[in-house]
């Protein structure tokens, strides 16, 4: 899901690679999608005037299409595929990547390249080979200027997408190969550039350097309680983003968790409908929105 600048929304859904809808909730356009599942994760231009989806096959193991769709017709403007599962990384000046994600268990690693680069118009700039797919893992981070991904179970790492050249940014410990930071989003603020990510706790770290500024550990009973504090739940953070200095994260508990970008202080906490809340985006009016399981779009 994307929020637009005139009010528009992108969104995905089962059956469906990408759709818009007006501000007023009018469907405007779909583009249907190859299997059930429908679009996963969405890339808008910065211009607005196309956008990238991720959608697996009918086989998600042995294909994923990237369609490239314009935003005002839902005209698909190519679609390029790969016979394997793909995760979708992108950097905010356009450049695209995908890397491959199947896990093949015992099988042999394909020796073709597994983590292509592209130009934002889809021409090719650069692969990389790695033989374990878990030593190369993307890290899912919003409005980044860089490709980024984990390395070698520990280190987050900066792709370059002419040379493929890597660049070792910073270092975590204990460090979870699967989804490295969590769900994240780059912000540039008074306190400088940083990335603000999340799993079971919120994190500011310093961009590139990766220093910790603050972190704050989620509970069902506050947002502010210790990970060990008497009756308190753990929660796992499903999805988050930033807009004017605040971080919006959605909880697995059904609440929207909003906190000061600067400080980690909690700012507002709200209990959500019961729709299966699974996506939250800022769209660039301030609007956030938050996609559910039941094909619902909430805007707060």
């Amino acid at each position: 899901m994307a929020g637009l600048s005139d009010g528009r929304v992108l969104a995905t859904r089962k059956h469906t690679a990408l759709e818009c809808w007006s501000p007023d909730g009018t469907p405007l356009w779909s583009v249907p999608a190859p299997s059930a599942p429908g679009g996963s994760r969405i890339e808008v231009s910065a211009d607005e005037r196309t956008a990238r989806v991720t959608v697996p096959g009918p086989d998600s193991r042995t294909r994923t299409d990237f369609p490239h769709v314009d935003t005002s017709d839902g005209t698909v403007l190519d679609s390029p595929s790969v016979p394997f599962a793909a995760a979708l990384s992108a950097r905010t000046d356009g450049v695209w990547a995908i890397r491959d994600t199947y896990n093949r268990s015992s099988e042999k690693e394909d020796p073709a390249p597994n983590t292509r680069v592209f130009a934002a118009d889809g021409t090719p700039l650069v692969t990389v080979h790695e033989p374990d797919r878990y030593d190369l893992v993307p890290v899912d981070a919003r409005r980044c200027p860089e490709l980024l991904y984990g390395r070698r179970r520990r280190d987050v790492i900066a792709l370059d997408p002419h040379t493929g050249a890597e660049t070792t940014l910073f270092a975590l410990e204990p460090f979870w190969v699967d989804r490295p930071l969590g769900r994240a989003v780059y912000v540039s603020d008074a306190d400088g550039p940083a990335l603000l990510h999340g799993r079971t706790e919120l994190v500011r770290r310093t961009f590139p350097a990766g220093d910790v500024v603050w972190t704050l550990p989620l509970s069902s009973e506050d947002g502010s309680s210790s990970r060990s504090g008497s009756g308190s739940r753990s929660l796992t953070v499903v999805d988050l983003d930033a807009y004017a200095g605040v971080l919006h994260a959605l909880c697995t508990d059904g609440t929207l968790l909003s906190v000061d970008a600067a400080d980690g202080i909690v700012v507002d906490r709200r209990l959500l409908p019961p729709y299966g809340p699974l996506s939250v985006h800022a769209a660039p009016d301030g609007t956030v929105l938050v996609g559910t399981a039941a094909g619902r779009i909430l805007r707060y």
